[in-house]
């Protein structure tokens, strides 16, 4: 199983004032550093502006803000944290209603006892329509040690997509601060880690989080 780094992230759901995110106030209060790198999507819409620093990735935009990771190692987990926690801090009267620490995996070559969780109880009435099923996903929300866990489990072209959000209701910046604690992510993948093992049996290659 291989991790998918466009979906680690933590989300931020709430009505940002964009306005604020020069690259100057990000790079000094948010990344705690002289400078960051600055991306603009260029098209007939203009995207948000991407700001990097290391493999960490700030996506600020009106409805919500996404802290991105581009590997799976312990600081940039760590540092992602504290990206989230130094702007709840500062801004703590943005109104937020809900966060989501997200990570995502392909395997490429699921076993038989995973392929077969997609055989569904009308796969064989869709066969005899003459439908060729191009994609079936099977989602679970479950109570995962007091956290929510929205499960999402994708098979395409015999390749298995894993999705995993933890989903925290907030009522505000305050409250968002006090349930992302510093070490929140690292704690929630290897708790990924240990759940997908047990439960399917993979495991992530070239695991790099120590």
């Amino acid at each position: 199983m291989t991790p998918e780094f466009a979906e680690w992230t933590i989300t931020l759901v709430g009505h940002w004032n964009v306005r604020i995110f020069s690259p100057e106030w990000v790079a000094t209060n948010l990344f705690e550093v002289p400078e960051v790198q600055a991306e603009v999507a260029i098209g007939p819409e203009l995207g948000p502006i991407r700001y990097i620093w290391g493999n960490v990735v700030l996506v600020p935009s009106p409805h919500q803000l996404i802290v991105g990771m581009r590997d799976s190692e312990r600081l940039t987990l760590e540092k992602a944290s504290s990206v989230a926690t130094n702007l709840l801090a500062l801004l703590p009267h943005t109104p937020i209603r809900a966060f989501g620490i997200n990570f995502g995996f392909i395997e490429e070559n699921p076993s038989d006892d995973l392929v077969k969780l997609f055989q569904l109880s009308d796969s064989a009435k869709l066969s005899d329509m003459h439908c060729d099923i191009l994609k079936t996903e099977l989602h679970r929300a479950v109570q995962i040690d007091g956290k929510l866990l929205n499960l999402l489990l994708g098979l395409d072209n015999g390749k298995l997509s894993v999705r995993l959000n933890y989903h925290f209701n907030v009522t505000g910046a305050i409250d968002a601060k006090d349930k992302l604690f510093s070490n929140a992510v690292v704690l929630l993948k290897s708790q990924s880690d240990s759940f997908l093992s047990q439960t399917y049996g993979l495991t992530l290659e070239n695991n790099d989080e120590e």
